[in-house]
């Protein structure tokens, strides 16, 4: 991971989406979610205003991505844009503090994906573009 943060800093690699990730002080890959101040619901990514009590009090959460997947399905045809691989995995997981996320599943054959199994999350180069490495987190076994 590090060879990306580095091709991050200096300009050879991008985000997918701005501000959908950072690094935590241990190095470590976070979520950038929202948490409402009234009702403490947390999201991913982040929102202007609460999805279960629709207050504008929101503030910022970095969420640790490690979960288990509650479900997935096999891309086997991307959309016309998609300059990545294919077939592709997708999954749903269930982060350790309730909130869903769906990303990219790699490092695990489509037959050995199962609904409960363990994931943590990772920065990954999703597709090339313009030539620069386009990066986001992405889900691996456990």
């Amino acid at each position: 991971m590090s060879a990306i943060l580095e091709d991050l800093r200096k300009g050879h690699a991008i985000p997918v989406v701005p501000n959908v990730f950072a690094m935590g002080v241990d190095g470590s890959l976070r979520l950038a979610g929202s948490e409402c101040q009234k009702c403490q619901w947390r999201t991913f990514p982040r929102v202007k205003r609460c999805l279960r009590c629709h207050s504008g009090n929101i503030g910022d959460v970095l969420l640790i991505p490690q979960g288990i997947v509650d479900s997935f399905t096999v891309v086997r045809q991307g959309p016309l844009e998609w300059t990545g691989l294919v077939p592709y995995v997708l999954v749903r997981v269930l982060l350790e503090d309730g909130v869903q996320v769906v990303s990219h599943l790699r490092e695990c054959l489509t037959e050995d994906i199962r609904i409960g199994m363990s994931v943590r999350g990772e920065l990954a180069v999703l597709f090339e573009e313009e030539g620069r490495s386009v990066v986001g987190p992405v889900f691996v076994p456990a």
